[in-house]
């Protein structure tokens, strides 16, 4: 160990002496703090922590190039490498004693970048947190650093050169990994949904939120191993120095060989037992949502996983159903897990399939009620790992589940307006809308076609009539019904093209909103009628969702109408999604280029979703239903294609609309809400501080400590 220690300070010593150590570092933190202040303004539903991390993760590996490149290769050079081969000294404590003097620097450069999340994003106007909250992240950062750091020293032992060194380590810590992910992803293009992003990122992603998958943990310390006694059978292999000793030589690479193919075997085996360990447990945060379901779990509720243990989505699904059990503990209810694997429980594994239940669901049972939900819809391709991403969706689906086992009180069916061109409930293609109304089913909605021409009213189980996408105006007869039942407190959902005169644009005005002609545009990079907008307000549509984005495609900007109609200077016009200042509204899509008319288009701030209320206020003191309607301006906003758009929360949305509609909507979160990534904050005094002046001042100082290094070592 005093050998160990004495190569490590040795090593550190050293590092200050080079110019480009300072560089190397304060380009880390700078372009690190660039991709987490964009991350943020992303609109992402991952805490800031796993933004933090993953910001980080896929410029790490060119850090640890950098540390390590010179590790043997200046040994090599300045002839000291000699002396320590002839000296009674462990090989093997000078490779872990020079890893370790460079993962030690790796490290002090992390807690530097921890910098811009606890000191610099507050005082800017962001989430306040402590260091507790990125302490998973920091300890996943550093085991990737540690591998990086492993690779870094074999390449600069096996290299005789600082250069060669640098670009064998970029092969091995860069290249290499970037190939495989997309050789796999080009060989299998299903895999996509499953491997998500860089497995670097994804791990990044994974430990910040507490989840640490025991394949991953596994690569990271058996091939740190496999590179450090490659690197040390590198040197020892000096020794051996001649033409008779040519199968020593061979027997140490055959011995770095086998070590690598042993730490493969142990990660696969690590692999295939899909363990994992977690230190925050899903639940731990208490929404008002969650609270509405554990309510109704109080007459105790059985959760059955139905899927073989070998099945990759088993531990996700476990972890999920953990995380709601324990936090219905807390608030007195009685959530019971059972996991039912068909090789093995064969009594409740067979009476599910007797009931039509397939294999690979989660299904909630009470009393003589039952819902289940296929875990593809929860955690998409199969994987053994559920992405923080997908965390709170999953917990709110399960706990949507678990609260509509109690019988929903009121109505519960959406009716969708049919024979005017709308898109279909029931297709499952790229322009149906058959995933929104799975969700829909698994909220607790009943959804079903309405043909107005051919009924003499609204259905009386009606909670909410859905327009989507009509192409065709309704007739007198269809309008008069639709009025009578929105004057009876109905609940409209309409999704419009920019056409005012067509579909439900026209009686639309009668309730105050006017879809204009304009359809949204954006300026470059993200040029076109592709609009990518923040989501607004407080309203308990938006509220939940504050920090997301939402994607719109030939949107029609709204505005209000206080003159259409009758009703419409009673309605109270609630923008939920507002296009940023940059984006304007062209009227002639037809002429390029496209071009802002300050004279006949507007710009900057337009309306593309809004909610219209008339009697909110007075709702709950006369027991009077209100009018409610929500208006989006793209007619393909819930379609499949849009809701499989990554990052995007088009599908929160919606189900939060759809159960404002219904007066089932969620309260806001409570007053100490776990981190969300900020959208409040400003941005370019985070970037002035966090991403330049401080990386700037961290160069200064390190280009003077090794200034004074170097001065020292010459006198």
């Amino acid at each position: 160990m005093k050998t160990v220690r004495l190569v490590c300070a040795r090593t550190l010593s050293a590092a200050r002496s080079y110019y480009s150590a300072g560089i190397a570092a304060a380009l880390f933190l700078s372009v690190s703090t660039v991709r987490f202040a964009l991350s943020l303004d992303g609109g992402s539903h991952l805490p800031v922590q796993a933004l933090w991390a993953a910001a980080a993760a896929p410029i790490l590996p060119f850090l640890c190039v950098v540390a390590t490149m010179r590790l043997w290769t200046r040994e090599r050079e300045s002839g000291a490498l000699e002396l320590f081969l002839s000296a009674p000294v462990s090989v093997r404590a000078l490779a872990v004693g020079k890893f370790a003097g460079a993962w030690v620097s790796i490290l002090t450069v992390l807690v530097l970048y921890l910098v811009a999340p606890l000191v610099f994003l507050p005082f800017f106007g962001g989430a306040r947190a402590g260091f507790s909250s990125y302490a998973w992240g920091f300890a996943g950062l550093a085991l990737q650093a540690a591998l990086w750091c492993s690779a870094g020293c074999f390449t600069s032992a096996f290299c005789k050169h600082s250069s060669s060194s640098g670009a064998a380590s970029l092969l091995v810590t860069v290249c290499l990994p970037y190939a495989a992910f997309r050789a796999v992803l080009a060989w299998a293009p299903e895999l996509r949904a499953s491997i998500g992003d860089l497995p670097q990122v994804e791990f990044a992603i994974d430990a910040a939120t507490g989840f640490f998958p025991a394949a991953s943990v596994a690569v990271c310390v058996f091939f740190t191993a496999a590179f450090l006694s490659a690197a040390s059978h590198s040197v020892e292999s000096l020794r051996c120095a001649g033409r008779g000793t040519r199968h020593l030589r061979a027997m140490h690479h055959a011995c770095s060989l086998l070590g690598f193919v042993l730490a493969a075997l142990a990660s696969a085996v690590f692999a295939r037992t899909g363990m994992a360990w977690e230190s925050a447990p899903l639940g731990k945060e208490d929404s008002a949502f969650m609270l509405r379901a554990f309510d109704s779990a109080r007459g105790g509720v059985r959760a059955v996983c139905f899927m073989r243990r070998a099945d990759p989505r088993h531990h996700a699904a476990a972890r999920v159903l953990r995380g709601l059990s324990d936090a219905a503990r807390r608030h007195g209810a009685d959530v019971e897990t059972v996991f039912a694997d068909p090789d093995w429980d064969f009594g409740i594994a067979s009476a599910l399939s007797r009931d039509g239940i397939p294999e690979g669901s989660i299904v909630f049972e009470r009393a003589r009620r039952r819902i289940s939900i296929p875990a593809q819809e929860l955690f998409g391709g199969g994987t053994s790992r559920i992405r923080a991403g997908d965390i709170d969706r999953a917990v709110r689906v399960c706990a949507s589940a678990v609260s509509n086992l109690k019988p929903r009180r009121g109505h519960n069916a959406i009716y969708a307006l049919a024979g005017h061109g709308e898109s279909s409930f029931s297709d499952q293609g790229v322009y149906g809308l058959g995933r929104f109304a799975r969700w829909l089913r698994y909220d607790g909605f009943a959804v079903k076609t309405l043909d107005l021409s051919s009924v003499p009213s609204v259905p009386s189980d009606c909670c909410a009539v859905a327009v989507c996408g009509a192409r065709g105006t309704l007739t007198e007869g269809e309008t008069a019904k639709l009025d009578a039942y929105l004057q009876n407190g109905g609940r409209l959902l309409a999704f419009v093209l920019p056409r005012p005169g067509a579909g439900l644009a026209p009686y639309l005005r009668r309730w105050g909103c006017r879809v204009t002609s304009a359809v949204a545009v954006t300026p470059p990079p993200m040029s076109g009628t592709s609009v990518k907008t923040p989501v607004d307000g407080d309203h308990p549509i938006a509220g939940p969702l504050h920090g997301s984005s939402l994607f719109f495609e030939q949107a029609a900007v709204l505005e209000p109408e206080g003159a259409g109609g009758p009703e419409a200077d009673r309605m109270v016009f609630a923008p939920l999604a507002s296009t940023s200042e940059d984006c304007w509204g062209e009227t002639d899509l037809a002429a390029r280029p496209w071009m802002w008319n300050p004279d006949a288009e507007p710009r900057g701030g337009m309306v593309l979703a809004a909610a219209l209320e008339r009697g909110g206020s007075a709702g709950a003191d006369l027991a009077f239903r209100p009018v409610r309607i929500v208006v989006v301006g793209d007619a393909g906003f819930a379609m499949n294609s849009s809701l499989e758009k990554r990052g995007s929360a088009n599908l929160d949305f919606m189900l939060n609309a759809v159960r404002w509609l219904a007066g089932a909507e969620t309260a806001a979160p409570p007053p100490d809400p776990a981190p969300a990534p900020p959208c409040g904050y400003r941005r370019w005094g985070f970037l002035s501080a966090g991403a330049f002046a401080f990386p700037f001042a961290v160069l200064a100082f390190t280009a003077f400590r090794a200034f004074r290094t170097k001065k020292g070592l010459r006198r």
